[in-house]
C-alpha cells in the first residue's frame, strides 16, 4: 500500500474505548479573502448604478431641465441707446476780470486779484447777486489818487488860464504905451521945420524907435499866446489822461465785484492750484481771464449726446426717449430729440475713422436731483408696436429658410419643433407674426434630439391669435 494510503488508515479503537475526536484544522488564508472581495464588488456595482443608470432614468421623462420662456402679448419698442451728459442750455461763464490801466511802478499791487468773498458751490443765486468779490483796497487807493490828480490838473489849468489873462493884459498895456510913445514921436517929428537939423534927426530916430517897439509888441503878442496855450494844452492832456485812468479805476472797482447775470445755481469747477486740483476758495489769487465759476439755469438742462455715424439715419427730430442717470439708477425721465448735428466729429486730436454725430435731447419732465455734468444714457424709441406676440430672442434658433426661425414648443413630456416668422425685434424680444400662440412654453436653449416629438414638423404657419 502506498505511503499516502497508509497515512489515511488508522487503527480501530479497542472494544469499550471512545472514538477519538479529530482536531479542528485552521482555516485557509484563501478562504479569508473571499468575503472582502464580494463586499468590494457589491460596492462598485452600486456606485456604477447610481453613476450611470439612475441619472439616465431621471432624464428620460424630465423635459423641465431645460430653460424655458412663455410667449406673451404686449408692446414692443425698438430703441437705440445713446450716451451723453446733462448740460445747461442757458448758462453764464464767470471769468476773472481783465483790469485796465497803466502800472505806475514796477511791482505794483494795484492789479492783484485776491478773492475776498465767494459764494459756496451749488448756491442758488438771483440775477444781480454778488458771486465773488476781490480785494479792492489797492484799487480804491489808486482811484483816490487819480481823483486827486484830476482835481490838481483842473486847478493847474485854471491857474494857467489866469496867468494867460494877466500876461495878455500886461501885453496890451505895453502895446498901448508903445503906441502912445509912437504917436508922441510922430507929433514931435512934425515940428521939424522949426527945429534944428540935429533936433530934427533926434525926433526922426525917436519915431523910428517907437515904431519898431510898437511893432515888436504887436508881433510878440501872437507868440506869447502860442507859448501859454501850449503850456495849458500840456496840462489839459495830463488832465485827460488822469480822467481816463480815473474812469478805468472806477470800472476796475466795479469789475472786482462780480454779480450774477442770470438766475440759476453757482457751480465752481476744480482747477489746478499748485500741485493739486481743487475749487477756488477765499484767499486764492487768480489770473485775468481765468474761468472760476459758472452760473447754470437748472430749468434749461438738456442732454448733449452723440450717435455713431452708422446709426444716424435712424434718428429723427421729435422721437421720444427714456433718459436714465448713472448717479440715480432708479430715476427715468422722458425726453425728446430736438436737434441732430450737421457734421460728424472725431474724438481727440488724432485722425479717427470712427466719428459720431452730436444729438440734443430735451427733458419733458424734470427732477430736482438732476444737476449739470451728470452722465446719462438715452434710449431713443425708433419704432414701436402694440398688442404683438412677443418671444424672447434666446428662444429663436436659425432655420434653413431665409427670414425664418425655429422654436421648440413644449408638448407633454417632449418638445415640438416649429418654424415661425419674425417681425420687429430689439435686443431682448422679437415679434412673432405666425407660428406660436400666447401662453405657450418655449425652450430657451437647444433641445436634445431625443426629446423632440416624433410627429411631423409644423411647417404650416399658425396665427398667433388663433
Amino acid at each position: 500500500m502506498p505511503l499516502r494510503m497508509r497515512r489515511l488508515v488508522r487503527p480501530l479503537p479497542a472494544e469499550g474505548e471512545p472514538l477519538p475526536v479529530p482536531a479542528a484544522s485552521p482555516p485557509s488564508p484563501r478562504r479569508r479573502r473571499w468575503p472582502w472581495i464580494v463586499l468590494i464588488v457589491a460596492i462598485a456595482a452600486g456606485a456604477a448604478y447610481w453613476r450611470f443608470v439612475q441619472p439616465a432614468r431621471q432624464a428620460r421623462p424630465a423635459s423641465a431641465a431645460l430653460r424655458t420662456a412663455t410667449v406673451t402679448t404686449g408692446k414692443l419698442e425698438q430703441t437705440l441707446r445713446l450716451g451723453g451728459m446733462t448740460v445747461a442750455d442757458k448758462s453764464a461763464l464767470i471769468i476773472a476780470p481783465r483790469l485796465s490801466g497803466s502800472r505806475r511802478a514796477r511791482g505794483s499791487t494795484d492789479f492783484d486779484m485776491v478773492i475776498e468773498q465767494i459764494v459756496a458751490d451749488g448756491t442758488p443765486v438771483k440775477k444781480g447777486d454778488i458771486l465773488a468779490a476781490f480785494d479792492r483796497q489797492h484799487m480804491l487807493l489808486r482811484l483816490d489818487d487819480y481823483r486827486a490828480s484830476v482835481v490838481q490838473h483842473e486847478n493847474n489849468i485854471e491857474i494857467m488860464y489866469a496867468r494867460l489873462n494877466v500876461r495878455r493884459v500886461q501885453q496890451e498895456q505895453k502895446i498901448r504905451a508903445a503906441k502912445g510913445a509912437l504917436e508922441k514921436a510922430l507929433l514931435n517929428l512934425k515940428t521939424a521945420p522949426v527945429r534944428s537939423a540935429i533936433q530934427t534927426e533926434r525926433y526922426r530916430l525917436a519915431a523910428e524907435e517907437a515904431q519898431s517897439r510898437y511893432q515888436e509888441y504887436v508881433d510878440q503878442t501872437k507868440y506869447l499866446d502860442l507859448s501859454e496855450l501850449a503850456s495849458i494844452r500840456y496840462y489839459e492832456l495830463d488832465l485827460e489822461d488822469s480822467k481816463r485812468e480815473l474812469r478805468r479805476a472806477e470800472a476796475n472797482v466795479e469789475k472786482m465785484v462780480i454779480r450774477s447775470p442770470i438766475d440759476g445755481m453757482a457751480v465752481i469747477p476744480s482747477s489746478p492750484r499748485g500741485t493739486e486740483m481743487r475749487q477756488i476758495q477765499q484767499g486764492d489769487q487768480i489770473r485775468p481771464g481765468e474761468l472760476f465759476m459758472q452760473v447754470v439755469d437748472l430749468k434749461s438742462l438738456i442732454v448733449s449726446a452723440s450717435v455713431n455715424q452708422v446709426d444716424v439715419d435712424l434718428i429723427r427730430l421729435g422721437q421720444r426717449a427714456r433718459i436714465r442717470f448713472d448717479a440715480f439708477p432708479g430715476l427715468e425721465l422722458p425726453g425728446r430729440v430736438t436737434a441732430v448735428g450737421a457734421y460728424a466729429r472725431g474724438r481727440g486730436w488724432r485722425r479717427s475713422y470712427v466719428t459720431s454725430i452730436p444729438v440734443r435731447l430735451n427733458f419733458e419732465r424734470m427732477d430736482p436731483r438732476v444737476l449739470p455734468n451728470f452722465s446719462v444714457s438715452a434710449d431713443v424709441i425708433i419704432r414701436e408696436k402694440s398688442d404683438v406676440t412677443l418671444v424672447p430672442k434666446e428662444c429663436l434658433f436659425p432655420a434653413d429658410q431665409p427670414e425664418k426661425h425655429v422654436v421648440y414648443v413644449r408638448k407633454g413630456n417632449g418638445w415640438e419643433r416649429r418654424i415661425v416668422e419674425v417681425g420687429l425685434d430689439n435686443n431682448l424680444v422679437a415679434e412673432v407674426l405666425s407660428g406660436v400662440r400666447e401662453g405657450e412654453i418655449l425652450a430657451a436653449e437647444a433641445v436634445p434630439p431625443s426629446l423632440i416629438s416624433s410627429s411631423a414638423e409644423q411647417t404650416q404657419a399658425v396665427s398667433p391669435g388663433s
